[in-house]
């Protein structure tokens, strides 16, 4: 019955076979293939290629809520986060910011407590719910802004890279600004870091300055 059956199939003639394969499924084949190969290598590396370009520009100041703002140093990537405007304070949020391997992200939330309160709690954050390798480094030094905004700061490492913690309170609104990336580009960029941390202040009124 099989041998009968086998005789019975239809049987590709071999002028039109290539390797054994039917000449008619090669381009279909091979569009199945160029398709497989732009998705899985083409395109991925078209994407790792394009850069997000958001430079910093000077006088730029972000709003990190309502009422607290940061002015970055020029140059540097917006990754996120809100440019103030001349009449509005919105939309406003977290901002990371990105430079040489360097990542520095600014949080504002509601908070009530001191600026070591806040610090211990982004701690107990970092070595829990994200990064398990997070370990505090050294003592933890006072830090104070260009307005007079005393704060507190804890040098870090992780997986991630090394980096600090500045937590800074301005009324009832939490600020703390993670800094992360290699010992070298961080010691290099030590004093542009410094500057944008001393730049965290309180929104005048009217909007930014």
């Amino acid at each position: 019955m099989d041998q009968t059956h086998r005789l019975l199939e239809p049987q590709v003639p071999v002028d039109r076979r290539i390797a054994g394969f039917d000449k008619r499924s090669i381009p279909i084949a091979s569009v199945v293939l160029a398709l497989f190969l732009v998705m899985t290598f083409a395109l991925p590396a078209i994407d790792r290629s394009i850069e997000w370009d958001d430079p910093i520009a000077a006088g730029d100041q972000l709003a990190l809520s309502s009422d607290v703002i940061v002015t970055p140093a020029p140059g540097w990537n917006l990754e996120s986060g809100y440019r103030v405007t001349d009449d509005t304070r919105e939309p406003n949020g977290p901002a990371t910011l990105a430079s040489a391997g360097i990542t520095i992200e600014f949080v504002a939330d509601a908070f009530s407590g001191t600026p070591a309160e806040l610090l211990a709690q982004s701690a107990r954050v970092a070595q829990g719910a994200e990064d398990h390798t997070f370990h505090a480094r050294g003592t933890v030094d006072t830090v104070s802004t260009s307005a007079g905004v005393a704060g507190v700061r804890q040098s870090f490492v992780s997986s991630s890279g090394d980096g600090q913690v500045v937590a800074l309170v301005l009324g009832d609104t939490g600020v703390t600004v993670t800094v992360r990336g290699a010992a070298q580009q961080l010691h290099q960029s030590g004093s542009t870091i410094d500057k944008m941390i001393s730049s965290v202040r309180a929104m005048p009124a009217g909007g930014a300055e």
